[in-house]
């Protein structure tokens, strides 16, 4: 069932999937796809209360970057900030650079996306620091990260993670 679900995240089946991810112990990914399909059609609030904190303990740090997405989404971005400030995940640190860059905190961004970039070589950490220094004005350094990072960018990788970052 959660696979049919989340196959079919139409507006039909909309009340079916509430109830797969609104059930107790309902798998994360299914969660994450209903958090993300809400968010997509602007009900961020009922988003957000998917990712609300429980009572006691605290929301895992997957999480943490879907609560600070929808933040974001929304504006809300010192929350945001503070919804992954302290975790040290590449998702986390890419919500944490895309909000520290709407919050015009440049050179922090720019740090942030450039650590990740180190740590995981990929399309996605390279579509991120480039993002970050674009949003900066600095397009030379966004085309110098592009061109000379190092990671090998195919054509996947231009029509997603960069055009993705891009179109942010």
């Amino acid at each position: 069932p959660e696979l049919a679900a989340g196959l079919a995240p139409d507006d039909a089946g909309e009340p079916a999937w509430r109830a797969l991810a609104a059930a107790p112990g309902a798998s994360w990914p299914t969660r994450r796809a209903y958090v993300r399909w809400l968010a997509a059609r602007g009900r961020t609030d009922e988003a957000l209360a998917l990712t609300a904190p429980p009572r006691r303990g605290e929301l895992p740090p997957a999480a943490r970057v879907e609560r600070a997405a929808v933040l974001r989404a929304r504006g809300d971005l010192a929350e945001a900030l503070r919804a992954v400030e302290r975790d040290e995940g590449p998702d986390a640190a890419r919500e944490r650079a895309l909000a520290l860059a709407a919050l015009g905190r440049f050179a922090d961004a720019a740090r942030v996306a450039t650590d990740r970039l180190a740590r995981r070589g990929d399309a996605e950490s390279v579509a991120l620091a480039a993002e970050v220094l674009w949003r900066a004005s600095d397009f030379d350094g966004a085309a110098r990260v592009l061109a000379q990072s190092g990671v090998r960018l195919g054509g996947d990788d231009w029509r997603g993670a960069i055009a993705e970052a891009f179109a942010r």
